[in-house]
This record gives structure tokens, sequence and C-alpha cells, in this order.
């Protein structure tokens, strides 16, 4: 045999006949095996006690049940055993974990499409679609009015407009709160209207805080309205500039202290309670939407 050759494919080679085999002398490999002394050192360890024949000293194997293993442990090797080569392809795994996701987003959006009128999601919906008209409306409002009246300042403009905005959203949502509760619209509108006038009446301006009188103060308290004149009166008149040229800075003969109730040093408290009451209405517009249907019979 050459070097580095390969013993398997050259006993294949001169022991059977075939398509490139140029051995030309007939050798009985089966007699030369059987004629080494390799073949009778192999005879002999054979047939030695312990390998085919039993070792006198050991006792024969008895098992009293019918498998050696447990039956945990043949499940825990069978499960490591398909765990280990039960894979499959994976084109076949991919194709079906990406049938799976299509088939659930089908059938998921089937199914959620349905709820498009839900009380959650019509609530979120009619909140977001009111802000940019009320804003863009109170943009308008604010940028003919400020000059006017002899407001200064950019800063100063940005935060009329944005609690002026505020504001407005909760008028609006009044008016939501309105057309959910009540059946009809005009029965909204006649309730939207009074409500919207105990409020302004209340709000302390006219009559002003300390002419309200002390059984209905109360009523003052919980005002909505309350707090917005107060943000929005302290914003123009009492805020006053550095270079003292704003409209904050004329002195007054101590009404808005005193007469309405209305301090700069609250503007932060009143602005806390202003955001507090526009939650409140739009959680009582969810509850109008989720527990009150007029279409029932």
């Amino acid at each position: 045999m050459e070097g580095n050759y390969n013993p398997a494919m050259w006993m294949l080679e001169v022991t059977r006949p075939g398509v490139g085999n140029d051995n030309g002398d007939m050798t009985d490999f089966i007699t030369v095996c059987k004629e080494s002394r390799h073949f009778e050192e192999l005879g002999a360890g054979m047939t030695s006690e312990g390998v085919l024949r039993p070792l006198p000293s050991v006792p024969a194997l008895a098992y009293d049940v019918k498998c050696a293993a447990t039956k945990l442990a043949r499940a825990m090797f069978l499960m490591r055993r398909f765990f280990l080569i039960y894979w499959r392809t994976a084109s076949y795994n991919l194709t079906r974990f990406f049938i799976s996701v299509v088939l659930g987003l089908l059938f998921g959006l089937t199914h959620y499409s349905i709820h498009t009128y839900k009380d959650v999601w019509y609530f979120v919906a009619s909140t977001i679609v009111e802000t940019p008209y009320v804003f863009v409306s109170a943009l308008l409002f604010v940028t003919i009015i400020f000059p006017m009246v002899e407001f200064t300042g950019f800063v100063t403009f940005l935060t009329y407009w944005l609690y002026l905005s505020w504001h407005s959203l909760w008028h609006a949502y009044v008016g939501y709160i309105m057309s959910y509760v009540m059946p009809t619209v005009d029965v909204a509108t006649i309730f939207g209207v009074l409500i919207i006038s105990i409020f302004l009446l209340f709000s302390g301006f006219n009559p002003p805080c300390d002419s309200i009188p002390q059984g209905y103060k109360s009523i003052y308290d919980i005002d909505p309205m309350k707090y917005s004149l107060a943000i929005l009166t302290a914003i123009g008149f009492g805020d006053c500039s550095t270079d003292r040229s704003g409209a904050g800075c004329n002195t007054l003969s101590g009404d808005p202290p005193t007469c309405f109730a209305i301090k700069h040093s609250e503007l932060h408290k009143n602005v806390a309670f202003m955001v507090i009451f526009i939650i409140l209405y739009r959680i009582l517009v969810l509850l109008a939407l989720r527990f009150i249907n007029h279409m029932k019979r």
C-alpha cells in the first residue's frame, strides 16, 4: 500500500474486482488473515473469561423490573434526544412562524376593527380633534387683542395664549358632556347655557368675590371660571417686567387682590386647578360615553 493512502479504499480495491482494479494476483485475504499471528491473539482474547464467557466470581445480571432506568430517567433522555435532533428544517419552522404571525394579525385586526366606536377610542379621538381648532382660534384672538390692550412681552403672549386655549378647551368639554348626557341637542343647549351662566355668575368678577354671599362661597370655590379668570388677569395685569413697561407695572387701587381675590403669587396654584378641572371633565365625558345610551328603549 502506498504511503498516505486510505486503508479502507485499499482493502476495497484489492478484495473486490471492479473498475480500476489492476491487481493481477488473486490473493485469498481470508486465508491469510486466519493464518496470521493477529488472528490467533484475537481468538485467544475473545475466548478469555469476562469477554465471551462469564467470570465465575461475578454473578449473573438479574433485573427485578423490565427496564433498568426509571420512567423519569427514560423520559428525560428522550426529551433531550428530541430537543437535540428534532429540528425538522429551518425553512419549515420559519414558514410556520411567519404564517402564525400573519394569521394573528389578520384575525386580531378583524376583531379589533369591531371596536372602532368603542367608548375609550371615541373619547381619545374627540379629545385630540378639538385641540388644534381651539388653539388656533385662541391664537387668532390673542394676536388681535394683545397689542390693542397694550400687553407686552413675547413670553407673556405665549402664556396668555396657552391658558386661554386651556380655558376654551374646558368650554368645549362642557359641551361634550351636555351632548352625551342629554337626550337631544335642544336639551343639551339649554343645560349648557344654564351651567355656563352659573359658572360665569360665580366666577368672582360680577359680582366680585367680596360681594358673593357666604352661603354661595362653596360654588365660587369649585367654579372653573374662577381659576381661568385669575390666571388671565394675573398674567395681563399682575406681571411686571424688568423694564417696567408692561401693563402689570401700573399701580391699581388694590381691587384685584382685595375685591376680586386675584393674586399673582397664586398663579401656579390656579394653573394646577385648571388642569385638574380639564382632566375631571374629560373623565366625566368618558363615564357618560360608557354608561349612558339614549338609544335604549
